[in-house]
This record gives C-alpha cells, structure tokens and sequence, in this order.
C-alpha cells in the first residue's frame, strides 16, 4: 500500500506514466500471488474507494513516459494537475 500512496500521490488516480503503470501492476501481481483467494466473498461487496488504476486505449498504447515532458511535472501544468487529483475521488460499488 505504500507504493499506491506514492504512486497516487506524484500521478494521481489515473496513472498514466508508463514506469508508474508498469511498478503498480508488478506490485498487484505480487500480492496476488501471496494472497490466498476469499472464503466469504460476501465480505468484498459494498462501497470502496478507488486508490489508483491504469488504462490502456483501444490501440494497446499503456502509458506515456511523463519524465519527457518537463512540462507535465513542473509549472502552472503540475500544480492544475496537483489540485484536480487532490479533489478527486473515484468510488466504486461492487455488488454480488
């Protein structure tokens, strides 16, 4: 979970950073691997707060690699970007 709080933190929800996409998505594998699967899958429905995801378009292009666009991470660019992810919250209902 620390990796999700960095990662959410520098990119926001919607990681669209190429390094960040693929650190998430090594990290998930990983704790897939370890976690054993739910017994009460009742325990998995309700309402949860979305920490980060990544996308992918219809072409398979996954990511950008924000370190060559100096202005995505500095600027009047970065600090919009910092407040819109500051205000944005992405709740997801999972129903059985």
């Amino acid at each position: 979970l620390e990796l999700v709080d960095e990662l959410k933190a520098k990119y926001g929800i919607l990681l669209i950073d190429s390094k960040a996409q693929v650190s998430f998505k090594d990290a998930v594998e990983k704790l897939e691997g370890l976690a054993d699967p739910p017994t009460d899958t009742g325990k998995l429905t309700g309402n949860w707060t979305l920490m980060c995801t990544t996308t992918t378009s219809k072409q398979g292009i996954s990511g950008i690699d924000t370190s060559k666009l100096p202005f995505f991470n500095e600027g009047p660019l970065k600090d919009i970007r910092d407040k819109i992810n500051q205000s944005l919250r992405v709740e997801q209902v999972i129903k059985a």
